[in-house]
């Protein structure tokens, strides 16, 4: 846990980045989908679009955070959700349609992703309150006259 804590005080404006890329993946893909019809031609919404993305956001993310990946948990998760559909499928409706499983596997996996960027906007803002191992808040370890204080300050707003 001390790494943890100690590597999460490094805040910099590109962990700032990657933690409001979701919101940023979300409105573009929302753009896309209204400008270009797909929800009328193809049925796609603008989760479906963000999923590609938003992986990369949590590898990102999770690599800045942790000093590792933690895509490897997050797949073996996927994959564990990909079953679990196919066995309510099988058990709800007695078969399993290729359709309807892909689209409700695909929006359970966007779901699992939000629930995760939730799960570390979280973490974020208990190291913010309670600070590092020495006792320093996160907001005493911002500078100053660093022009990340406002933005800082911001984002605080947000939490």
């Amino acid at each position: 846990m001390k790494g943890f804590v100690e590597r999460m005080v490094s805040f910099s404006a590109i962990m700032l980045f990657w933690y409001i890329f979701p919101v940023i993946v979300l409105f573009a893909c929302n753009f896309l989908v209204s400008t270009f019809s797909l929800t009328e031609r193809w049925k796609i919404k603008a989760p479906d679009l963000a999923i590609p993305f938003l992986f990369i956001g949590i590898h990102e993310l999770s690599k800045d955070s942790y000093d590792e990946s933690i895509m490897p948990y997050f797949v073996i998760s996927i994959l564990l959700l990909g079953v679990a559909v196919a066995l309510f499928q099988a058990y709800y409706y007695g078969e399993i349609l290729y359709r309807r499983y892909f689209k409700m596997f695909w929006r359970l996996t966007f779901l699992l992703t939000f629930v995760l960027y939730l799960a570390k906007y979280q973490s974020l803002s208990t190291v913010i309150k309670r600070g590092d191992n020495r006792g320093n808040t996160l907001w005493e370890n911002v500078p100053h006259n660093s022009p990340l204080r406002g933005v800082f300050l911001l984002f605080l707003g947000v939490i």
